[in-house]
């Protein structure tokens, strides 16, 4: 799993298990606060699998074979792109549910913190980065992998000889 799907999936995972046990205390509701992550968890099972898929080609297959195999990857999954409209478009509103929910809810506050905590001890244990955790650096990191898609899909066409895009 690529360190973007691994963090989106902590992000997801460590929300839920702090908003699940504090629910009595989430004002705003659970259903808005659950708008932090949107859909990540669909995007986290999309990438996880991508990356997969996309290990096993590179070691089978190399130079133009390998470009092949990207590619038709890619094209197989292009129909799930999809799934980042809802979180791109989530993404402003779930900005700004966070630093009200951090100014005005005490609370929530706490659990966002213990959320972040429990993301970098996570990190700590597996890479050793006990650097502090933002959830905005969390947040936007879908919102970034999509801008990179792209240049990936113009790297591809290049290595099958196909013409630029």
């Amino acid at each position: 799993m690529s360190r973007c799907t691994h963090d989106a999936a902590q992000l997801a995972a460590q929300l839920a298990v702090q908003l699940s046990e504090r629910n009595s205390l989430t004002q705003p509701p659970l259903t808005r606060t659950q708008g932090l992550v949107s859909n990540v968890e669909q995007l986290v099972e999309l990438h996880g699998g991508l990356v997969e898929r996309l290990a096993a080609a590179a070691e089978l297959y190399s130079g133009k074979r390998l470009a092949d195999a990207i590619g038709s990857e890619l094209m197989r999954v292009c129909p799930y792109f999809a799934l980042y409209v809802p979180f791109c478009s989530n993404f402003v509103p779930a900005l700004g549910l966070l630093d009200e929910m951090r100014a005005h809810r005490p609370a929530i506050a706490r659990l966002l913190a213990t959320a972040e905590e429990g993301i970098r001890q996570v990190r700590i244990a597996e890479r050793g980065d006990g650097a502090p955790v933002a959830l905005l650096s969390l947040l936007i990191k879908p919102v970034q992998r999509l801008c990179q898609y792209p240049l990936l899909f113009r790297d591809i066409a290049s290595q099958m000889g196909g013409p630029p895009l």
